[in-house]
């Protein structure tokens, strides 16, 4: 007969249960700023524990939980491994608030995985320590008035998101963007021109728009296989080759930093925010509703400074938009739906 100490039993029914180890970690403690925060905005979170002999730190795991509701699937942070025992640790991450607004307990717990991979595989974890937070409705700048003057300062921010390709919808691009342009021929004004799919950059500074212009900068920018314009060309492969996302947040980001506030910024897009991040990539894509209420709720900070700069924007949704996602970007009313005679 085999006997089983206690210990020994004990490890071998959480093996057999799946459960988890609990870290001896004290003094653990969480924090949240800013308190309140907007739907989707960012949250800094500040994690504090003491680790004990045996144990690292290498990972912290959290969750929002909406009030009344009940656990929920965590998020894992790598940080810096704390090794040293009985040596606190602080350790600061930013992560994005939920897209819905409402009271919410933020949880957090260590993380501690012995085979060094953090946040992949099995660890073990501390107790749960937590914090509230309150999720708000996001702000909606007001969409500035039109100068009722000739002569403006106009912005032309183009998709070109590999969804553009791929709905036949590039040559329409083109085509609506060049109406505009020989529009304001001889009016006096100016154009700039952003461009975004994943990131986003500005391939024509302000510019003011006559014929010379239009043949020597706007056309060969905006025609297929023209002669490009300071060797940039609309939707080639400066914004990539591989998967091209819709980071409208970039691409406001881009307005706002590298160009002077535009009277008045026309905004092509034929479909949802699926991306977002300001840097040399982005944060985070994807298709899935939780990404996209975050990727809104970014562009949608963006775009206020663009209209609290003092620019109108206007929106025009390409082929199959989703035109509720203008309203944060306009004031929910200032977009059409541009129509073609092509299939």
């Amino acid at each position: 007969m085999i006997r089983l100490s206690a210990i020994t039993l004990l490890v071998a029914l959480l093996i057999i249960g799946g459960a988890t180890a609990l870290l001896a970690f004290t003094g653990s403690s969480v924090q949240a700023t800013p308190d309140p925060v907007v739907a989707g905005g960012a949250v800094e979170v500040t994690f504090t524990t003491t680790v004990q002999s045996g144990e690292d730190l290498e990972a912290v795991e959290y969750r929002f939980v909406l009030s009344g509701a009940s656990g929920g699937d965590w998020l894992c942070e790598d940080v810096a491994n704390g090794t040293n025992t009985g040596q606190e640790y602080e350790r600061t991450f930013s992560v994005n608030a939920p897209s819905t607004p409402g009271d919410y307990t933020l949880e957090a717990r260590a993380r501690d995985d012995n085979s060094g991979n953090q946040c992949s595989g099995s660890g073990a974890f501390s107790n749960i320590v937590s914090t509230s937070i309150t999720v708000e409705e996001p702000y909606v700048e007001p969409n500035p008035d039109l100068p009722d003057a000739c002569g403006l300062d106009v912005m032309l921010i183009l998709d070109s998101s590999g969804s553009i390709d791929t709905a036949g919808q590039v040559d329409n691009v083109r085509n609506a963007a060049q109406s505009f342009v020989n529009s304001l021929a001889g009016t006096g004004s100016r154009l700039a021109v952003v461009e975004f799919a994943s990131t986003a950059y500005v391939p024509i500074g302000y510019t003011s728009v006559n014929a010379t212009s239009i043949a020597n900068v706007f056309d060969p920018y905006l025609v297929e296989g023209g002669d490009q314009f300071n060797g940039y060309e609309y939707y080639d492969d400066t914004l990539g080759t591989g998967t091209r996302w819709t980071n409208w947040e970039a691409a406001f980001y881009q307005a706002n930093t590298n160009l002077a506030p535009a009277d008045l910024v026309i905004f092509f897009t034929d479909g949802d925010p699926t991306a977002y991040g300001i840097g040399s990539s982005p944060d985070d894509t994807g298709t899935d509703s939780a990404t996209e209420a975050i990727a809104l709720s970014r562009a949608r900070l963006q775009a206020n400074i663009t209209k609290a700069n003092g620019s109108h924007i206007f929106a025009v949704g390409v082929a199959g938009a989703t035109f509720s996602n203008f309203a944060p970007i306009t004031d929910g009313s200032n977009y059409l739906q541009y129509v073609t005679s092509n299939p």
